[in-house]
């Protein structure tokens, strides 16, 4: 690895977040396909984020456990911004997850990926090498209360590389940290606009700038 492509990708202590270039000569046997290597926070516990979400450090402390049993068993990948469910898509695909973390006296978890050579990996590369500001975000399903704090059954996925990631005192607003909600909560009585489809409009609304709760957008979707 070449320590003079060892660069920052967000230079906040919030966010610091890294990536080093493989060379050519180092790519062989396992790590053929892969490109680099991406060290990164991706939550801190009990902090509002952009979002308006709170993640109760426990929560983030267990996800985390589980998360590093499941790597050490399975391959876990994460995507070039997130996909519409909570699956990975493979067309998506950029990065895989090989270590993950949590800093109980900083309340924050932190992560380490391969960046693959997938054509999404090599786009990645190629922002993160033209000082494109990316971060990261977590993808998960569970349910917040009417305070956005994230309930106990949260179960989180994967983490996606994002342009506006809402962990950091950078992030702006975008539908970074999707929180699918399930259970009962949630109901569509439109069949032919299903539940993913309209969180897929919700984030790029977000995206847009909308500041509303899903609840409320999901409402003036239906109206349509």
């Amino acid at each position: 690895m070449n320590d003079k492509e060892f660069l920052e990708i967000l230079g906040d202590e919030e966010t610091a977040a890294w990536y080093e270039v493989l060379e050519e000569e180092d790519r062989t046997g396992p790590a053929k396909n892969i490109l680099g290597v991406l060290r990164f926070s991706f939550a801190k516990g009990d902090t509002q984020n952009s979002n308006k979400r709170i993640y109760p450090s426990e929560i983030l402390e267990r996800e985390v456990a589980k998360m590093k049993e499941k790597i050490e068993k399975t391959k876990v990948t994460g995507c070039l911004d997130h996909p519409i469910s909570v699956n990975s898509e493979l067309a998506r695909i950029s990065h895989l997850i090989t270590d993950i973390s949590w800093d109980a006296d900083k309340r924050k978890a932190r992560a380490e990926a391969a960046i693959l050579a997938t054509e999404k990996g090599r786009d990645l590369l190629t922002l993160l090498s033209s000082g494109i500001r990316l971060g990261a975000s977590m993808r998960g399903t569970g349910q917040t209360d009417q305070f956005g704090t994230v309930q106990k059954g949260y179960e989180l996925h994967s983490v996606d590389l994002v342009a506006n990631p809402s962990f950091g005192q950078h992030a702006q607003v975008s539908g970074a940290n999707l929180v699918y909600e399930s259970g009962n909560s949630l109901f569509d009585p439109r069949p032919h606009l299903t539940e993913q489809q309209i969180w897929a409009r919700f984030h790029s609304a977000m995206d847009m700038g909308y500041r509303g709760s899903f609840e409320d957008y999901k409402k003036s979707i239906l109206k349509e």
